[in-house]
């Protein structure tokens, strides 16, 4: 994949934000909109998270470098952890202020206990049995599972490389052990989707990345005709969707999501500025957008407003405003933390 860019992958998380943010917009202000409803409806939004962890496994398997395990944990780390902690910070004050506003002094009180902030501002309060519980940003339960999955991936890529053993095999076996492990009640539901879906990103990964574009035929016919059974696998996951709305994780996961993801596989091209930015501010949009859902309700708490008549246009309103300024966030705060953090200097203090 050398000099080229997988525009696809992108798009696939600029809509995939778009659409969780909907998702929770009706979650959390319990309205229902007269067609189409994120949360609530036919169809369960919350399982685009799958689409996220597997987004997640192809890319942290296509920009693996070889390194101890140790580093390779602290470099992604770095990567979420500073505005992971920012965000977890504000929700954490919002909450609080309309807790005292309402005099819930009792849940106050435990939103700052020693187990509540070292839960959620060290991503553990979901996957980490002891210390689970609802989290502050409820949302980047996500990133408390996904720490799991980086520990799991490093260690097999390492038992990979000693005993060489193909890790295409050892990517599949995971997967089972994870579907296993849930069988048995042994992990939590949490981290079973993850570890299950992010290993799927791995192994579609090691097939595309590695195996069929490491041919030189991969180019051209073949690249077109696997696009083209990409979209009738899309077609065909959809319309069981319809049929079948109780299977939709099922179809989601091991369907249209791997379907989605060979298509964006399929779409190398040169470098797009504004799409690989909104890629990278989807992040942002994630772990921001629920922290500005309790800032709303706060500004509506002081105003003696309540609460206001919510529609399609409220909700593309306040999900354009998230976008806004999470594109604020992300070039005025988190790329100089990210500067800071990744710099000679830095690299020696951590080292």
């Amino acid at each position: 994949m050398k000099g080229k860019y997988l525009i696809g992958i992108d798009l696939l998380k600029i809509i995939s934000a778009t659409l969780i943010v909907f998702h929770h917009y009706q979650q959390d202000f319990h309205c229902r909109f007269p067609l189409v409803n994120f949360f609530g409806g036919r169809y369960y939004f919350g399982n685009l998270v799958e689409l996220f962890f597997i987004i997640s496994g192809f890319v942290t398997l296509t920009n693996y470098k070889k390194d101890s395990i140790f580093n390779n944990l602290k470099h992604k780390l770095l990567r979420f952890y500073p505005m992971s902690i920012i965000a977890c910070l504000f929700t954490l004050i919002v909450e609080s202020i309309i807790l005292y506003i309402d005099g819930e002094t009792s849940q106050l009180a435990s939103l700052w206990t020693v187990k509540v902030l070292v839960a959620n501002l060290f991503l553990l309060f979901s996957g980490w049995h002891p210390l689970a519980m609802l989290g502050i940003n409820n949302p980047t339960w996500y990133l408390c599972i996904l720490i799991q999955c980086f520990l799991v991936f490093f260690l097999i890529l390492k038992l990979s490389e000693k005993f060489n053993i193909n890790r295409l095999y050892l990517f599949l076996v995971s997967i089972a052990i994870a579907v296993l492990m849930k069988r048995l009640n042994i992990i939590e539901s949490d981290t079973y989707r993850g570890l299950e879906s992010f290993f799927l990103g791995t192994v579609l990964c090691e097939i595309l990345a590695f195996r069929l574009n490491a041919e030189p035929v991969f180019e051209g016919n073949r690249q077109y005709y696997l696009s083209v059974m990409a979209i009738i696998g899309c077609v065909l996951a959809l319309f069981l969707l319809y049929r079948y709305p109780l299977l939709q994780r099922l179809i989601l996961l091991f369907g249209l999501y791997p379907c989605l993801i060979v298509i964006a596989f399929c779409s190398q091209s040169s470098d797009n500025r504004i799409i690989t930015t909104l890629g990278r501010v989807s992040f942002e949009v994630f772990i921001w957008h629920y922290p500005f859902i309790a800032f709303e309700k706060l500004i509506l708490k002081i105003s003696g407003v309540g609460d206001i008549f919510r529609s399609y246009w409220t909700m593309f309103t306040f999900t354009l405003i998230v976008w806004i300024i999470s594109s604020l966030l992300y070039h005025y705060l988190e790329k100089p933390l990210q500067k800071m953090l990744f710099s000679t200097k830095a690299r020696r203090v951590f080292n």
